[in-house]
């Protein structure tokens, strides 16, 4: 029909204003946050400064068309994240969240956001030629604690 469409496919959205480390940030602030279930799993991750560049890329670079990952070309297991997150709050990160009591406290949710492995790549962006701003989950993490 002539009408280019774009499927924006998110990762984990870092931003100091809301999104998933909002819901984040307190248990780790209050010493408890931990590595759930074995810690293993994929994350990929952006931070909110390259999702809006990328937005803008898109809708300038009018090759792009179908499926494109918004993630980080540097995706992180949970333990990572978990040890980023807690040196950016400058809190200890070795209380464990076993995979049966996310599940009890999440539900489903546990089993689709903080169980499951998911290590997307930005294929498209990458051959498209978007210089990524945020590619250290240490320096994203640090910059959204800072201004939260």
């Amino acid at each position: 029909m002539g009408v280019r469409v774009v499927n924006l496919r998110f990762g984990m959205v870092l931003s100091p204003k809301g999104g998933a480390l909002h819901k984040m940030i307190p248990p780790f602030k209050a010493g408890v946050g931990g590595i759930v279930g074995r810690g293993d799993q994929y994350v990929s991750w952006v931070s909110i400064r390259d999702l809006l560049g990328i937005v803008a890329f898109i809708i300038r670079n009018e090759k792009i068309n179908g499926p494109v990952n918004v993630v980080s070309p540097v995706s992180a297991t949970n333990r990572t994240l978990t040890r980023a997150l807690g040196k950016a709050l400058n809190r200890p990160t070795f209380f464990p969240i076993p995979s049966f009591v996310a599940k009890t406290v999440f539900g489903e949710m546990a089993d689709e956001m903080l169980l499951a492995s998911t290590r997307a790549i930005p294929e498209v962006l990458q051959r498209a030629g978007y210089t990524f701003r945020d590619k250290s989950l240490d320096a994203t993490l640090q910059f959204c604690t800072d201004i939260s």
